[in-house]
């Protein structure tokens, strides 16, 4: 599905323009962003395809669960690990979301013929980092790390910055949401917060890219037990290390 000059990002977009409002905004939203067949594989990939875990703290260390763990655990188990992951929540930092690590996946070989290397791999080559670099103007962005994320009833993301604990050298984040039809009220807005104000929300929306200099204040508000869709996205970031 991925054309065979590594091209994925849509060709027809203005890259001015978008390197003109993320100058003014160090912010933009880019509508149709990938080839429209390839959005709809990697739809495809993610709602039929994935392994998922379930993503969460620990304390103060990332911890996750497989969802066959999860399909092992009995009922009150499950219930006792939503509480513990609410528990924190009410204290500190906290995050719940299935994710599949892209770039853990890639390194290691753990399924290479999912359609997902293939789109690891492509962002990584020339003709996407070029779009990227001219769109940002940092030219020392050389690679672009990324996970799957999906959302679905009880998940969230509290507020938090994106400012890297290691040597990650991060200067962009970047979200591609590719959820379908997803309705507001349904939570799982993105949100960028100053002074403790929500300043611009961004719904769930499909072949929309998203990206944003960082460190800036953002969270993902709590999905409803009521939706019925999936909130998928590619997350991650631009890095110069």
């Amino acid at each position: 599905m991925i054309s065979g000059n590594g091209q994925i990002i849509n060709a027809g977009l203005d890259k001015q323009a978008l390197k003109l409002e993320l100058e003014t905004n160090a912010f933009v939203a880019i509508p149709d962003f990938l080839e429209a067949a390839l959005a709809d594989r990697i739809f495809q990939c993610l709602s039929q395809e994935v392994s998922w875990e379930l993503a969460y703290r620990n304390g103060d260390q990332a911890a996750t669960t497989s969802q066959q763990q999860l399909h092992n655990m009995s009922a009150k188990d499950r219930q006792q690990l939503h509480e513990h992951v609410i528990e924190q929540a009410k204290k500190t930092y906290q995050f719940a979301y299935f994710r599949y690590p892209m770039l853990d996946a890639f390194l290691n070989n753990w399924t290479p013929r999912l359609m997902l290397n293939d789109v690891l791999a492509a962002f990584n080559d020339q003709p996407a980092l070029t779009f990227l670099r001219d769109i940002t103007g940092d030219h020392e962005v050389r690679k672009v790390e990324l996970q799957a994320t999906w959302y679905t009833g009880g998940h969230f993301l509290k507020l938090h910055n994106d400012r890297a604990s290691s040597g990650d050298d991060r200067r962009y984040a970047c979200v591609l949401g590719l959820t379908r039809d997803w309705i507001a009220d349904w939570g799982g807005i993105l949100q960028f917060v100053s002074n403790g104000q929500v300043t611009r929300s961004c719904t769930p929306g499909f072949n929309r890219c998203i990206i944003f200099k960082v460190p800036r204040d953002h969270q993902v508000s709590y999905v409803a037990p009521f939706a019925t869709r999936p909130r998928y996205s590619l997350t991650g970031w631009l890095r110069a290390d």
